[in-house]
């Protein structure tokens, strides 16, 4: 199974190249990545952010920027989405998912 991703957005000053893109929407393709795995039953074996405004690639093709999903990445995911639920019960919610862990 292959996971990708389409966005839309352009460069800009919040996302400025696709770095930043992978650095904001790794985790959720990750999340995806799970989901998938327990629905269909098998691994998925890569995942890809697809970035499909014009001004991201030559002549309008679409650039792909590949997102881990790994199994240390998605052990790390995992994590994540234990310490989510400990936060459903604590009541405890801060600004990025990733302060959970911490």
């Amino acid at each position: 199974v292959r996971l990708y991703d389409h966005k839309t957005n352009a460069p800009g000053a919040s996302l400025p190249d696709a770095a930043a893109f992978l650095d904001r929407y790794a985790t959720q393709l990750r999340l995806y990545a799970l989901a998938t795995e327990r629905i269909v039953e098998h691994d998925v074996t890569s995942a890809s952010l697809l970035l499909l405004d014009p001004a991201w690639g030559a002549r309008g093709v679409p650039v792909e920027v590949a997102v881990d999903v790994s199994g240390d990445a998605l052990a790390a995911t995992r994590r994540l989405c234990r310490a989510y639920a400990r936060a459903l019960l604590d009541d405890r919610f801060p600004a990025r998912w990733e302060d959970l862990l911490g």
